[in-house]
């Protein structure tokens, strides 16, 4: 395969994780964990591949957050995400802040922190309108030559 020829390593990972949550009334709060490991001598010395979800942040994973996740970092290790959200006026507001840490076995990579800031609204004078705000940040470690990255978007869809 084209990794190996490229002498990246086998292929060899393993996953597991975990999520929990709770909502009351406007609040809820969800909490995931995951680790992923593999051979240390294989690809990212365990780390996924997933040629349709690398560089797209939507992997299945409990802790991928906006920018981000285990398997577009390509490398093995744990990560965590908390992340509560606050619903207001009739459950069209919708803010959702997040913070996701890497313990990742790349060490240019280990400690990588994500914050997000999400924002959603439904306008409910135009039904079907919606508004998306994100702001997202990603602090690298200080030893990592490529330096943090922010992504800021605004997204506004209308389904008719």
């Amino acid at each position: 395969n084209a990794i190996t020829d490229a002498g990246y390593g086998q292929i060899s990972s393993n996953f597991a994780g975990i999520q929990g949550g709770l909502s009351y009334k406007w609040f809820s709060l969800n909490l995931g964990y995951n680790n992923v490991w593999g051979n240390q001598t294989g690809y990212g010395s365990g780390a996924i591949v997933s040629p349709y979800t690398y560089g797209m942040a939507t992997d299945p994973l409990y802790t991928t957050p906006y920018m981000a996740g285990l398997n577009d970092l390509g490398s093995s290790g744990q990560a965590y995400k908390i992340s509560p959200s606050f619903n207001f006026l009739n459950n069209n507001l919708s803010i959702a802040p997040a913070f996701t840490q890497f313990l990742t076995t790349d060490s240019a990579l280990y400690g990588t922190k994500e914050y997000d800031f999400v924002t959603t609204y439904s306008i409910p004078q135009v039904r079907g309108l919606n508004l998306l705000g994100v702001f997202a940040y990603q602090q690298l470690p200080a030893s990592n030559p490529i330096g943090d990255n922010s992504v800021t978007q605004l997204f506004v869809s209308y389904f008719y």
